[in-house]
Parts: structure tokens; sequence; C-alpha cells
């Protein structure tokens, strides 16, 4: 049986944080007395979600990973301008629970370095006067925490509590707020994410939402009947049906190449390595064209690195016959203009 981390007694947050009950009760009585903040600082706190920060959840909810509401922080008020005081890790442990699990709570102050004189922040100050430590929000972060999961230890969980916490805390200054709109949030989940079914951490199967473009689960098997995007899903996951290719007899004249141009170019959809006995060689998936294949090591990296750029290409290739049939081979492209 799972022993408990914390003590039997029941704790309440505030009898656990770590700073005494006199600074806690003037960290808190500072919120909401005075920080100044510059135009150009309002505006960089301003920032709403877009679709290349959010991710979502595994039940389904959009959020914002931990390094970019930093990123906004520390552009903001510099690296060593704010920081955070977290209270130790309170674990709520159930009796007769599933294996041990657990709701890991900690209680979190956000605190940016103030002058004195003008209540500026110190990335802010021009008049050089003494600092001091000022707490612009408190709140409480959560984690789920199964004792059994090998995937996320009890630091991970004490961690992700206090990015929880740090997210909660960032209400005030309405960073990335827009991520908490029902409406906004339905409406991205749906556009951007597919829900899978995939084996948990017990190898049960189970479904889990996550981004289309986001690396498929470990252990996932499929999107469910009623996920969005089973279609892009397909396209881009599906597993490749095709056999070595087998070279032309000597006889055979060269094929014709013949250059593809699609109005607006062809969109790269997804490059992956297929591998035989005789060695391996590249599917390239692209839109509308379809699907063509390359052993050429060089004209890959090109491709790969045109479709971390969003370009779109016009494609030459030529046919090349297999026992199952002709297919396209890449032998060159250019960007699209």
């Amino acid at each position: 049986m799972t022993e408990p981390l914390v003590p039997a007694q029941t704790l309440s947050l505030a009898e656990t944080v770590s700073v005494p009950a006199s600074n806690r009760q003037t960290m808190t009585g500072q919120i909401g007395t005075g920080l100044r903040l510059t135009p150009q600082q309002k505006k960089w706190l301003s920032v709403t979600a877009s679709d290349e920060v959010v991710d979502i959840k595994p039940t389904g909810e959009i959020y914002v990973p931990g390094v970019y509401w930093r990123r906004i922080l520390n552009d903001v008020f510099d690296p060593m301008g704010w920081g955070i005081r977290p209270g130790p890790p309170v674990l709520d442990v159930k009796e007769n629970n599933d294996k041990g699990r657990s709701i890991l709570y900690r209680e979190v102050f956000l605190v940016v370095s103030r002058c004195q004189r003008c209540a500026r922040s110190a990335s802010a100050c021009l008049c050089g006067s003494e600092l001091q430590p000022y707490c612009v929000a408190v709140a409480i972060g959560a984690q789920e925490y199964h004792p059994s999961n090998a995937r996320m230890s009890y630091d991970d969980a004490a961690e992700a509590a206090t990015t929880n916490g740090l997210m909660r805390c960032c209400k005030v200054f309405s960073i990335y707020d827009n991520v908490w709109e029902p409406v906004f949030a339905q409406a991205t989940l749906h556009r951007l994410g597919v829900k899978v079914l995939a084996t948990d951490w017990r190898n049960q199967e189970k479904p889990s939402w996550r981004l289309l473009r986001a690396r498929p689960l470990s252990g996932e098997i499929g999107p469910t009947a009623d996920s969005p995007n089973r279609e892009q899903y397909a396209e881009l996951f599906r597993k490749p049906v095709v056999k070595p290719v087998e070279p032309p007899p000597a006889a055979t004249p060269p094929p014709a190449r013949v250059a593809e141009r699609h109005q607006g170019g062809e969109k790269i959809l997804v490059i992956r390595k297929v591998t035989h006995s005789d060695g391996h060689y590249w599917v390239v998936n692209t839109d509308p064209g379809g699907e063509c294949v390359t052993n050429d090591e060089e004209l890959v990296k090109s491709l790969e690195h045109a479709k971390s750029h969003g370009h779109r290409i016009d494609l030459t290739c030529e046919a090349l016959h297999t026992a199952k049939g002709t297919r396209r081979k890449l032998i060159e492209f250019t960007v699209h203009k």
C-alpha cells in the first residue's frame, strides 16, 4: 500500500507556506496597491494566445505551456526582475482510491522587483532608487499525481503544480486570457485537436486529446469515431504501403521527366523514411499532388528546410515502374514564387 507523503493530520495551505505568517500577510496586502507599468509593458502583457503556442491536455482543455508565460514575464520584468515564491507541496491523498491517485497542491506568490520611489518595476525604473520585492498575485496550483505512474515522478508533479499556480497568477495581467474564453477554447480544440485512443500507463485503452500537428502518443492506436480532423489524421499518419523500389532493367529507356506545377504551388505535408532490407528511401506527401518517392538524402534535407519555413514548391518527377505499378519519383523541386 502506498504511504502518504504528508502527515495524516489535515493542514491548510496557509499553515504550510514557507514564509512566516507576518510576511505572508504583508505580501498579500501588497496586491493591488500599486505597480506602475509603462505603455510598452502593458502591450507585452496584453498578448493573446495564437495557434502556435496553444497545446491541448489529454482531457481536452486547451492551455499555453509554462515556458511561454515565463518568456512574457522575462520580456516585461527582465529575467532577474521577477520570481516565484512557492509554498511546500501538499498532497490530498484519498482512501480507497485508484492506486494512490491524489492531487498535489501548492500556493504560489508572484513577486516583482519594484522601485520604492516611482513604483515601477526594476526593468522600467529610471530614478535609480532602492528596490523592494512586491507581490502582485497569489494563487493555488494543482497537479494530479499517481505514485504508480512512472511517467511523472513526485518532483515533476511539484514543478507542474508551481507552473499551474504561476499561470493563474498571470490572470491579473490578462496574459493569454483568451484561453479562458469558452467559445475560443471550444473552437480551437476542434480546429487544432484530434481525439485518439491510446493505452495509458496502466496499459488500459482510453481516449485522449492532443494537437493534430504533434507527435503520436505512446501507445496510440488511432482516432476515435467522434474525433474532429479524422481525415487530416489519416493523411498525416497513415502507414506507408509501398514496397522497396526495384531498379528498371538496363535496356529500359530512361523515363520522361515531367515538371508538375499547381496554381499556388504544393504544400509539403509529411516526409517519412521507409527502411527495407536493401536500404531506405523517403516518401513525400504533398497537397494537392499526393505521394512521390526519392532516395536522395540531400534532396530530402532541402525539402525539410522548405517545409520548416512553410514554403510551397513546384516538383519535377519521373515515372518509376515497380512490381506494384507506376509511382512518381521526385527528381528536383523549386520554391514556388
